[in-house]
């Protein structure tokens, strides 16, 4: 039961009928000042409702229309109505959230990359591979660049067929190892340096 004889606190949200949000006067000076006040003489007073937030679940319903909360044949609060998701829409959500996940994963790979190894790094370490005999330390860092870009695509396959575990971010990279050789360190072995 909805009591509207007590006083309105901090947490209290009123809308009007058509669900615009209306913030109780608290003010100074000479303005009205309503903090303190019974829900009922704010209801009364500026033609508001109590809101009462639905609980759903974004993934499966969506919100309707703003409808009364009703006690004993008496408006006491208003709410918005719970709808279902078609299949269809909760195919498209998820295609689209599935769509976003997985290009937040080429992203944050391509950041990663990047900040560990330029491009102009990547280019000479793509040369040293190309001579022969190949730089072993370019065939490290190749293999470094290839194994962290075969992560995200297995991630996202993941994130595709629906099996990448909840509470776990897909596109969070951080616990890969870092590339095994700096650029410097390629190219040194490659003229001859220790």
């Amino acid at each position: 039961m909805i009591n509207i004889n007590r006083k309105i606190t901090a947490d209290d949200i009123f809308r009007h009928l058509d669900g615009k949000a209306f913030r109780v006067p608290k003010g100074d000076g000479d303005e009205l000042n309503y903090s303190g006040s019974l829900i009922k003489t704010i209801m009364d007073t500026f033609d508001v409702w109590l809101w009462m937030a639905p609980t759903y679940d974004s993934a499966t319903h969506k919100l309707g229309a703003f409808i009364p909360v009703m006690e004993d044949g008496v408006q006491v609060g208003l709410t918005q109505e719970v709808i279902d998701l078609t299949t269809a829409e909760i195919a498209t959500a998820t295609a689209e959230d599935t769509k976003q996940t997985c290009d937040s994963i080429d992203r944050t790979i391509e950041d990663y990359i990047s900040t560990r190894l330029n491009s102009a790094g990547f280019a000479m370490v793509e040369r040293m591979v190309a001579y022969v005999p190949p730089n072993q330390k370019a065939l490290d860092v190749s293999a470094w660049v290839e194994n962290v870009a075969m992560q995200a695509e297995i991630r996202k396959a993941q994130v595709y067929a629906g099996v990448w575990p909840d509470g776990v971010d897909p596109a969070d990279f951080s616990a890969l190892v870092d590339k095994p050789w700096t650029a410097a360190q390629v190219m040194a072995e490659y003229v001859g340096l220790p």
